[in-house]
């Protein structure tokens, strides 16, 4: 994929360091984006990342922190092999929740994955 460039922060493996000193325009970017995504459909960390051109982890992080799950609907960003992955709710691991909201918003998910054709790839969708 091709990433677009814009001022980020970058995770070196360890720790977030700033290229722009107000990491909360990244972090907005990041929510608003998991907006995007339809009821019934998700996305991916690294195609969040691929827009913003950061590593996928600096999305799981801000959403890992994520204190308004319903207004950023941050269970609907799952890993790039379609496995849905974990989600932490007011700070306490609630995978098998991120499941049940995938469920009722009619996301088929067979053996912990995601049906591909449910996957929404938010480059192609924003930037075509």
């Amino acid at each position: 994929m091709k990433r677009h460039s814009i001022p980020c922060i970058v995770f070196d493996g360890v720790s977030l360091r700033a290229c722009n000193p107000n990491r909360n325009i990244v972090k907005e970017l990041i929510l608003t984006l998991t907006q995007l995504v339809p009821i019934g459909n998700v996305t991916t960390y690294s195609s969040i990342a691929c827009l913003l051109n950061i590593h996928p982890r600096i999305i799981a992080l801000v959403l890992k922190k994520n204190k308004r799950p319903i207004v950023y609907p941050c269970h609907r960003v799952i890993r790039s092999d379609g496995y849905v992955g974990g989600y932490t709710l007011l700070g306490k691991r609630a995978d098998k929740v991120k499941e049940k909201l995938l469920t009722l918003e009619g996301v088929p998910i067979i053996n912990g994955h995601v049906s591909p054709h449910r996957i929404i790839d938010l480059t192609k969708l924003l930037l075509t």
